[in-house]
């Protein structure tokens, strides 16, 4: 079975791509209640390490074949990049990471995809709205973590969202041909 991992900076129309096909079971982590609730920091490595606990045993269960196909919206490199863009880690722990789960296979099954765009959209979604102002740099951040990963041969497809139905076609080509 296969994990698709939808990943891209905020407004890029991620959950917009995941919610157009309806033929493989979308799986998105409430880290926004889990945040909330916990009362987790901004900053500092323990919100950082939540949400990287979480992706080691969702790989790792896709890995060793106990997960159906499933989709994510969102997954690892997003971890990683907010985890640099909020000061909770650093780059290099970042590839340290990353190092270990291309150690242990744990990308084996796994189809990811960046989603490259910003809606100009005015919206108010959740707290992190104020984040809004750093696309740019988070969309560097996402470029950069990708691109170490196809360099190891992680399978990632790069799509531009032009916030058209030609690109909402090509993400729902490439999932069926991918499955």
């Amino acid at each position: 079975m296969s994990l698709f991992v939808i990943e891209g900076a905020r407004k890029s129309g991620k959950t917009h791509f995941v919610s157009s096909q309806n033929w493989i079971p979308v799986f998105k982590f409430d880290f926004n209640g889990v945040y909330t609730s916990l009362n987790l920091p901004a900053t500092g490595d323990k919100t950082h390490h939540i949400g990287l606990g979480k992706e080691l045993m969702v790989q790792q269960l896709n890995r060793d074949g106990f997960l159906p196909d499933l989709m994510m919206d969102r997954g690892v490199i997003t971890n990683s990049v907010w985890g640099v863009l909020n000061k909770r880690v650093t780059i290099k722990s970042v590839y340290k990471e990353l190092d270990y789960m291309l150690g242990n296979n744990l990308f084996k099954n796994t189809f990811f995809f960046l989603i490259k765009g910003t809606s100009q959209e005015k919206r108010e979604k959740d707290i992190w709205d104020n984040m809004d102002e750093r696309i740019p740099e988070e969309s560097a951040l996402f470029v950069e973590f990708t691109d170490y990963l196809m360099e190891r041969g992680v399978n990632i497809q790069v799509i531009e969202n032009k916030f058209d139905a030609e690109s909402l076609s090509a993400f729902q080509t490439i999932i069926k041909n991918l499955k």
